[in-house]
C-alpha cells in the first residue's frame, strides 16, 4: 500500500475528518420522525463532509480545511449531490 506524503495543511484536514467521523459515531437515535430525521441528516451530512476532506486530501487540492469550516462547499471540479 502507497502512503501519502502530507503537510500541515493535510494533517490538519485529516484530523478535520477524524473528528467529524468520531462525531458520528453511533449513538441512541431520538425519539419522534422530526427529530430522527434531523439527527439522520446531521450524521450523513458529516460523513460527506469527512469524505470530501480527505478526497481533497488525496487528489492534493490546495483548498486547506478551516476547524470552523463545517459547512463546506465543494471544490469547483467536483461534481455535488
Amino acid at each position: 500500500m502507497s502512503r501519502i506524503e502530507l503537510d500541515a495543511d493535510d494533517r490538519r484536514a485529516v484530523e478535520h475528518a477524524r473528528r467529524l467521523l468520531r462525531e458520528n459515531e453511533p449513538e441512541t437515535r431520538p425519539e419522534g420522525e422530526a427529530a430522527a430525521k434531523t439527527w439522520q441528516v446531521d450524521r450523513i451530512g458529516k460523513l460527506l463532509a469527512a469524505v470530501d476532506v480527505l478526497l481533497d486530501v488525496i487528489d492534493g487540492l490546495p483548498d486547506p480545511i478551516q476547524e470552523s469550516d463545517l459547512d463546506r462547499q465543494p471544490h469547483p471540479g467536483r461534481a455535488t449531490p
